[in-house]
């Protein structure tokens, strides 16, 4: 291919391809068994998780002092470990200055290269430690995927100093960061309220969506930072587990619309209502109600 991957690194690479294929495969089927979706959207994360580290590991013979000054960072919902199976992968590639720019657009290129063959959907950025913390600063999205933002492989300690400074930054105005973010969800509430058939709702969106869930997560997370409590200290036991059971049922309809549809929907339509609803209440009889009354 070129003089960074040698012949047998291309075969490693395939055959890392054809696993994770065969992997991913037995989830989408374990899924429709067990029918979790906080469970497969968490070993579809340790999926793509150990895949990019695997071509971390073969990539990196190529490129010297590569895991001294570069990290690999999952965000958003690949983050927070709920990658739904057609979901987007939020990466971000962070380095130090000292490193060559071109030999690393190489390295991340060929990372990516498989990533892409594998049809995913990649959402990533290439950001120095510095422009990490300033960006941060100034932009409340970047700042709110650094809340979720998870080490996949690279330099543990660079990660741990750039998360410490950006808590440091949390802390001071996290305040003002948490009320941000629920103007936010308010504003995109209204904008939304008027545009989508309620009958139908938006998994992912609408009102009481797997978003509203996520904002509450977010909350917990800054209040975690400002007050360096743990998260399971702010809720009670019946709070924690209501919690996870609303976000295990929402991320199971969205496993279900997936699946069904073959790429990322996240739209509960009528047609998917009966499926879906027939096939988590199949043992069941709910009388004069139906199963798709259950279910919505």
């Amino acid at each position: 291919m070129n003089e960074f991957i040698s012949k047998r690194n291309q075969k490693e690479i395939k055959i890392l391809i054809k696993n994770f294929k065969k992997e991913y495969r037995r989830t989408e089927v374990k899924f429709f068994d067990k029918m979790s979706g906080i469970t497969t959207c968490r070993e579809n994360s340790l999926l793509v998780d150990n895949l990019i580290k695997d071509l971390y590991r073969i990539l990196e013979q190529g490129f010297n002092n590569l895991s001294k000054n570069f990290l690999i960072s999952a965000v958003g919902g690949y983050g927070r470990k709920q990658l739904a199976p057609f979901s987007d992968l939020d990466i971000v590639f962070i380095h130090k200055n000292s490193y060559e720019t071109k030999k690393l657009e190489k390295f991340i290129q060929f990372l990516l290269y498989p990533l892409w063959d594998l049809g995913f959907n990649i959402g990533h950025a290439t950001r120095t430690f510095k422009q990490v913390v300033e960006s941060s600063r100034k932009d409340h999205i970047i700042r709110t995927s650094m809340l979720d933002a998870r080490l996949i492989c690279g330099s543990r300690s660079s990660f741990l100093q750039l998360m410490e400074e950006y808590k440091n930054d949390i802390s001071k105005k996290g305040g003002d960061f948490f009320k941000e973010k629920i103007d936010e969800r308010t504003k995109k509430l209204n904008d939304i309220n008027f545009n989508f058939f309620r009958n139908e709702p938006d998994i992912k969106e609408t009102a009481g969506s797997i978003r509203d869930i996520n904002l509450i997560f977010w909350g917990l997370k800054i209040l975690n930072i400002i007050k360096d409590v743990p998260l399971k200290d702010f809720l009670s036991k019946n709070e924690q587990k209501k919690l996870n059971e609303s976000l295990n049922f929402l991320l199971t309809i969205r496993c279900f619309l997936h699946y069904l549809s073959k790429r990322s929907n996240n739209k509960l339509s009528f047609e998917y209502q009966k499926i879906i609803a027939e096939k988590i209440y199949a043992k069941k009889n709910f009388g004069i109600n139906s199963k798709v009354e259950i279910l919505m």
